[in-house]
């Protein structure tokens, strides 16, 4: 170990002390956990706790790390990487310690020990390794109709439903399992949010449109008035870097321009990245490597869950794909890149 990674481990423990000092020793809990694949590095784990969001750094050295958190209520944890990659979720009650295993590359590896719902949601996702590995939505929102109705009282089923059911395109059937859950289990792991999202995506395409103009930040670092009326079809992509990077997109991108002309179809990127220099900085080395289509306008915001142009058009998550006609007209409204290449003509 060299001294700058002691140096950060050392910051760690000390941060994690006075998380125990400020807190009653009830409300405390401890993960111990194991990240292969990952090395050296830090890690952010996110949480709800007293009706405020709860965020801990953990230094993770070998792949190795511990974190202390406190919370009044049984919550759900996400861990994260320096690049906002969520590799791992579980549930810890106050006063626990939790021993967890996680693989970086490999979603359907977890063991766990120190928390029911988590050890019962390792198993469940060894149960269902393939459709995790393959993103089987529809073998995988099955699975997890079955668990839920099974066990309304569990909060895994709480973390199941947010964070592995798809509810696009099964937005009445997301609604009917949260419904179905015990009021503990929603109240305490604060899924009012959830259900509000999904209350708006159950809102029928039809009645989404699109304005006649975006004002947007364009790659000249200037403000663009965006003309959502200059040709026959629009697709309107959300995405980090990472993201418009992905061979799906990519490909996506380069079968939809064979296709069509500039004047058919116009493709918008908006970046969700951090701040402008990630942004540009993705799109040099986009160019750079000869993967940046011509046929993409990149454009930046600050809050893309908030762009006032898509106002009333719900934007669930990263990345998000809105494919519309001439007159705005909104046709797909998604996570997928494939589904939405699919409503535009042949």
């Amino acid at each position: 170990m060299n001294r700058i990674t002691r140096f950060l481990a050392l910051i760690s423990v000390a941060v994690a002390l006075a998380i125990v000092s400020a807190c009653s020793k009830g409300d405390t809990f401890r993960i111990n956990g194991i990240l292969d694949g990952f090395g050296t590095g830090n890690l952010r784990l996110v949480y709800t706790s007293a009706d405020a969001v709860q965020s801990v750094t953990a230094t993770a050295v070998d792949g190795k790390f511990m974190a202390l958190g406190h919370t009044e209520n049984p919550t759900i944890v996400r861990i994260y990487t320096a690049s906002g990659n969520v590799i791992g979720r579980f549930i810890i009650e106050p006063g626990e310690t939790l021993d967890l295993h996680l693989n970086l590359t490999d979603p359907s590896h977890m063991e766990a020990d120190g928390n029911s719902d988590t050890e019962k949601l390792a198993g469940f996702l060894a149960d269902n390794a393939k459709a995790l590995r393959t993103h089987d939505a529809t073998v995988l929102n099955t699975a997890i109709d079955a668990y839920v109705r099974k066990n309304p009282a569990q909060y895994l089923s709480g973390l199941l439903l947010t964070d592995y059911y798809t509810p696009q395109g099964s937005e009445s059937e997301a609604l009917s399992l949260l419904a179905s859950l015990d009021a503990k289990v929603t109240r305490r792991l604060s899924l009012a949010a959830y259900r509000d999202m999904l209350t708006t995506l159950a809102t029928p395409l039809d009645s989404l449109s699109l304005p006649s103009v975006m004002r947007l930040f364009g790659n000249s670092d200037t403000i663009d008035n965006v003309n959502l009326r200059s040709a026959d079809y629009f697709l309107i992509m959300l995405t980090y870097s990472h993201q418009r990077a992905s061979d799906s997109i990519l490909a996506a991108v380069d079968s939809l321009t064979a296709r069509h002309t500039a004047h058919n179809l116009r493709i918008i990127d908006i970046s969700a990245d951090l701040d402008t220099a990630i942004w540009h900085t993705s799109l040099k080395e986009l160019t750079d490597s000869g993967k940046h289509s011509s046929a993409i306008s990149s454009y930046w915001s600050p809050a893309v869950f908030s762009i006032p142009e898509l106002d009333g058009i719900p934007v669930a998550r990263m990345p998000w794909f809105i494919a519309a006609d001439s007159t705005g007209t909104v046709v797909y409204n998604g996570p997928s890149v494939k589904a939405a290449s699919r409503v535009f003509p042949r």
